[in-house]
């Protein structure tokens, strides 16, 4: 005798044999992020955009990814100064 799912696959050759695998969920989303930057440098990206033919924001991540893998590989360091105002009253 015939195993049941060999039965219902000669009974119909559109039924089901094996269930579709599900696809796996990202787990590094893009997540919009503000942080300011000075016009001119606003508008060097803009440029570099438009040269390479992408939107600007592709330009600054890939920025912020080389800066990353730099710091992560030790090339680079982030150097502080701490600066004093006063202000008049």
């Amino acid at each position: 005798m015939a195993k049941k799912d060999e039965k219902n696959a000669l009974n119909s050759i559109f039924a089901k044999t094996e269930k579709p695998q599900k696809e796996e969920t990202k787990k590094d989303l893009i997540k919009p992020t503000t942080f300011g930057i000075a016009q001119s440098e606003r508008e060097a990206l803009q440029e570099i955009a438009d040269k390479s033919g992408v939107a600007r924001n592709a330009v600054g991540r890939y920025a912020i990814q080389y800066f990353l893998k730099q710091y992560a590989a030790g090339k680079t360091e982030l150097k502080t100064q701490k600066v004093t105002k006063i202000k008049a009253p």
